[in-house]
């Protein structure tokens, strides 16, 4: 598709995860065709310029011609009065601000941490971040609660805490950057089911009878 003409972005501020969600979730259900979904933390969002002071922050990007994006801004903007008074970004703003997002820029990660990507269902975002955050990491929710981005200690403990977050809320992980010392003695994505894991092999064994395609990357 032709890249849109413009980019509006409304943002909640100061909700809590659930409530965010819950925000975000009634705009992507909405007939505004919302472009993107995501949670920032406080850390999070203070981390990114132009969000300013305040909290966290909720955030529902509408994408088009620019009179439609004013219009239809301004539209969910009203019919999500019960979250709050929602900001609008407009077009520059809008696009820097979900260009740090898609690249993670929210997270904050520091160069000796781990990093942990979450894959689950949006109403759980809330729950597997809290459980994250308990364990010593940080992160936020991209993909109206779907995607959990976390940073933590590079330890086998927190990986044990973040696989268990993923799991209790029916999601999958994986574990995206690590010290090799980490990497090289812990899974870096789910292992499988052993008939899964048998095929896996063969297809490995018959496409890269060498083993020369990414060796030790995903799997020892």
């Amino acid at each position: 598709l032709p890249a849109p003409e413009a980019s509006g972005t409304l943002l909640w501020r100061g909700l809590d995860a659930v409530r965010g969600v819950a925000a975000l979730s009634q705009a992507l259900g909405s007939p505004y065709g919302v472009s993107g979904a995501a949670f920032l933390p406080a850390p999070a969002a203070a981390l990114l310029p132009g969000l300013g002071a305040g909290g966290s922050v909720a955030l529902a990007r509408i994408e088009d011609f620019a009179p439609s994006v004013a219009y239809r801004t301004a539209k969910l903007r009203d019919d999500m009065a019960a979250f709050g008074a929602a900001d609008i970004l407009e077009d520059a703003p809008s696009r820097a601000l979900w260009r740090a997002v898609r690249d993670a820029e929210p997270l904050g990660a520091e160069p000796d941490e781990a990093v942990w990507r979450l894959s689950l269902r949006p109403s759980a975002g809330p729950a597997a971040l809290a459980a994250a955050e308990a364990a010593g990491c940080h992160g936020f929710l991209d993909w109206g609660g779907g995607l959990v981005w976390l940073a933590g200690p590079a330890d086998a403990a927190t990986h044990a805490a973040v696989i268990a977050a993923a799991t209790m809320t029916g999601g999958t992980w994986m574990l995206l950057r690590a010290p090799d010392a980490l990497r090289t003695t812990l899974d870096v994505v789910p292992p499988e089911a052993p008939a899964l894991a048998a095929i896996s092999r063969a297809v490995k064994a018959a496409m890269d009878p060498r083993g020369i395609l990414n060796p030790g990357r995903f799997r020892a």
